[in-house]
């Protein structure tokens, strides 16, 4: 341990864990900035929102400033969750030196209680990175990956596969339940007539029984396949935020040969 900070632990405990808390804070904003090349539609799926706080500047009984960092309640949270993943609302980064400066006047709580030991210093906190402004109001927020490195490639191969396979059935049956409004997993035998794919969505035209039938696969999370139906077809399972959808696609033996499209790797807000 250097020196000073030895002298200044001594003096004042809690020196160390400040230092520990503004390192880690100058950590997180450099990670942030990096976030920032991208347009909100772009973060979804790779980012979810992560710790959402409504925040008001207020004074303590010695009238000394302090921040109130509320976590916002369940159904709020699930509102800009929704928006956050179809591209709505502007993101900022907050200014590294501001956060500094708010860091030690800074309380958090959780819907009620306001404790005095939830100092964002004596609870080991950090200011969260973003501003989120949706429909007139402003949050405070923290971005969560989703995806290591390691991950993103693992999708990237299901996109691939996915791709392969939806372009080698095109015009021929495939199974899926064509009642996607009330999806039941209860599949049958369908023509597929079109698809687009994109990181995020998968629009597709289906034929069942003389009727034409279109749906748009949203926010696409994770895809999942396997070998099924006696190893003679491959089941993709598409994991969404409100149902996990599967569709039963047959192996027609020259899926290798097909050229990847570029466009399945981007996120699209907006496929129709």
């Amino acid at each position: 341990m250097p020196i000073v900070d030895s002298i200044m632990n001594t003096l004042f405990p809690e020196y160390l864990e400040k230092q520990k808390l503004y390192r880690q804070q100058d950590i997180n904003h450099n990670q942030a900035s990096e976030v920032m090349t991208k347009q909100t539609k772009d973060l979804y799926p790779e980012y979810t929102l992560d710790s959402i706080y409504a925040v008001e500047v207020i004074q303590d009984e010695q009238k000394d400033t302090k921040y109130l960092f509320t976590e916002i309640k369940y159904d709020e949270h699930e509102k800009l969750a929704v928006a956050f993943r179809s591209g709505e609302g502007l993101f900022f980064l907050l200014d590294d030196k501001a956060k500094k400066k708010m860091l030690p006047h800074s309380i958090f709580k959780k819907h009620g209680r306001i404790r005095q030991d939830m100092l964002a210093t004596q609870i080991g906190k950090t200011i969260p990175d973003f501003l989120y402004e949706l429909d007139g109001a402003e949050y405070i927020v923290n971005l969560k990956r989703n995806y290591t490195p390691e991950r993103i490639e693992e999708k990237n191969i299901e996109l691939e596969r996915l791709y392969r396979y939806l372009f080698t059935n095109l015009g021929k049956k495939f199974e899926i339940d064509p009642d996607f409004e009330t999806y039941t997993c209860y599949e049958v035998i369908c023509t597929l007539k079109y698809f687009r794919l994109t990181a995020n969505q998968l629009y597709m035209v289906i034929e069942h029984n003389g009727k034409t039938i279109s749906h748009l696969f949203d926010h696409i999370g994770d895809i999942g396949s396997g070998e099924s139906l006696g190893e003679k077809a491959i089941k993709f399972t598409l994991y969404t935020p409100t149902y996990n959808y599967r569709f039963y696609l047959y192996k027609q033996g020259n899926e290798h040969e097909v050229d990847i499209d570029s466009g399945i790797f981007k996120v699209s807000k907006d496929l129709l």
